[in-house]
């Protein structure tokens, strides 16, 4: 069974769904590039990326008994 299945719904705009949990993002093209940029892909990459990096954090955090809680992280994308 996939992770998640990925759509691309016209107009620059791709649909992905979570299987497991069913939870859904749509994402479109930057203004820069012919898009509607409600949410271009790059900028969920960003904070995956850093919840990713919270979340082994955490799994360590948990293994050597103690709190990360509130750990917090500020992602700033910048195209070069």
């Amino acid at each position: 069974m996939p992770t998640s299945e990925v759509t691309y719904i016209g107009e620059l705009r791709v649909k992905s769904v979570h299987v497991f949990s069913g939870n859904e993002i749509i994402t479109d093209a930057p203004l820069d590039n012919q898009g509607k940029a409600s949410l271009s892909p790059h900028r969920p990459f960003s904070n995956i990326t850093t919840n990713c990096m919270l979340t082994i954090m955490g799994i360590a955090a948990r293994t050597h008994q103690f709190s990360i809680d509130g750990t917090r992280a500020e992602v700033t994308k910048t195209m070069l």
